[in-house]
C-alpha cells in the first residue's frame, strides 16, 4: 500500500517521470520542473522514498547543503507499469 498511497500524492507521478530521464536532480530543480511549491514537492518525495521509488542523497554535511533524489530501480519498475497501465484503452 505504500506504493499505491505514493502514487497518490499531488506531482507524484510527475516527479518519477522527470527522475526517469535524469541521474540525479536536486531538490530545487523538481520544484521548478514540476511548477510545484516546496511542501507538496517535499511531501510527493517523501513518501516517494519511504514507499522505496526514489533515494534521497545529501551532498555534504552542513544543513544547508544540496539534497538531491534519483529514482531506483524499483521506481523505475513501477513507472513501466504505470506507464502499461495509461496505455490501456
Amino acid at each position: 500500500m505504500k506504493i499505491i498511497k505514493a502514487l497518490n500524492k499531488s506531482k507524484a507521478i510527475e516527479i518519477l517521470q522527470y527522475l526517469m530521464n535524469e541521474d540525479k536532480s536536486y531538490f530545487s530543480e523538481i520544484v521548478v520542473i514540476t511548477h510545484s511549491n516546496s511542501s507538496t514537492t517535499y511531501r510527493a518525495l517523501e513518501c516517494l522514498n519511504e514507499a522505496g521509488l526514489v533515494s534521497r542523497c545529501e551532498e555534504g554535511v552542513k544543513r544547508n547543503d544540496k539534497v538531491y533524489y534519483n529514482i531506483t530501480n524499483k521506481g523505475i519498475k513501477v513507472m513501466n507499469l504505470v506507464k502499461k497501465i495509461d496505455d490501456i484503452d
